[in-house]
């Protein structure tokens, strides 16, 4: 279905189901008093358009096909030559922490035009991972544990949930703030502030263990012990030995725990983090508080579905991409 159609001087083409007005047929006094009705039905605007922009519009469209004309909406032309640009890329490629204000400085150019140029480029800003420090020694150890642990795992498949996993954590009356991903949202600035370093201060230390997510035999654990020297004591060991003969990890026991690793360790690279943003999701004003609130959410996340064997299918995955990264950092392969 195809043909013209007019209302008054106003002239369409009609298309199948689609109309479109035919700017080229309309007399432009026509277009003016569209303009004019189209002004009335806005009055309630600050600043309707003007005579003037319906005529340039109809000009434009008559003329283009289109509202911009040629050479408009493109900007000034750019004012950076080539070898401005090249001095950008090197200074980003020879340090790549740099700012880019002060890659501004440095090539004198608006800070703008260095932002504009990397995006052009399909260069992003990624932020840093904060990971622990490895000695050369930590290497090969941390590959020998995740073969054995993925080695059981070929045994056992649910070898992860006989694992008694335990750390130590310390909940102090600052918590932790991210002051990167931490925002208040707001029409104007509300100047929000985070009390820390109190004059006040409390803390409690933390003990947790993860195993499964259900009771076992513990003829059939192994246990993850930390290896901080208030525990390392021979009477500690001997009982570890007795409590769970070849079957307890650690410094100093019949499994070899890779030092430096709590990336392994999934109170490390899980609970504590997680339990942490929950209980300081709000400030702590005494011990009390903090006590009640560390139980509370322990046991929302403790109840919560599925949340276990997500951890023990992480953990699984870690001992692979460990191998992988040789025993070094692998967090950018998770």
């Amino acid at each position: 279905m195809a043909g013209l159609c007019s209302i008054g001087n106003l002239v369409f083409h009609v298309y199948s189901k689609h109309v479109y007005f035919d700017w080229s047929r309309t007399p432009i006094k026509e277009f003016i008093s569209w303009g004019t009705f189209y002004k009335t039905l806005i009055e309630d605007r600050s600043r309707p358009p003007d005579r003037k922009t319906f005529v340039r519009l109809h000009y434009r469209l008559c003329g283009y096909g289109k509202f911009n004309s040629p050479g408009l909406g493109r900007g000034r032309p750019r004012s950076t030559t080539p070898e401005v640009q090249e001095e950008i890329l090197e200074a980003v490629n020879m340090t790549p922490f740099i700012s880019t204000r002060r890659v501004a400085l440095q090539v004198n150019v608006p800070h703008t035009t260095v932002w504009r140029l990397l995006k052009e480029y399909q260069l992003y800003p990624y932020h840093l991972q904060r990971v622990q420090a490895l000695s050369p020694a930590d290497y090969p150890a941390r590959v020998r544990f995740c073969q054995w642990f993925l080695q059981q795992c070929g045994v056992n498949p649910n070898f992860p949930a006989l694992v008694l996993f335990t750390d130590e954590a310390q909940f102090t009356r600052d918590g932790i703030t991210n002051f990167h991903n931490q925002h208040v949202w707001a029409y104007e600035n509300p100047r929000a502030t985070v009390p820390s370093h109190h004059q006040v201060r409390f803390s409690l230390n933390m003990w947790a263990g993860i195993i499964g997510d259900r009771l076992i035999n513990r003829q059939h654990i192994h246990f993850l012990h930390d290896g901080v020297p208030a525990h390392f004591s021979r009477t500690a060991r001997r009982y570890l030995d007795r409590r769970f003969p070849d079957r307890w990890i650690g410094r100093g026991g019949p499994i070899a725990w890779p030092p430096r690793s709590p990336d392994l360790n999934p109170p490390d690279f899980y609970l504590w983090g997680h339990l942490k943003s929950l209980v300081y999701s709000s400030p702590v004003s005494d011990l009390e508080t903090l006590w009640n609130r560390i139980v509370a959410c322990s046991e929302d996340i403790r109840n919560t579905p599925g949340v276990w064997d997500r951890v023990r299918r992480s953990m699984r995955h870690r001992c692979e991409v460990c191998i992988q990264a040789g025993g070094g950092h692998f967090e950018q392969l998770l």
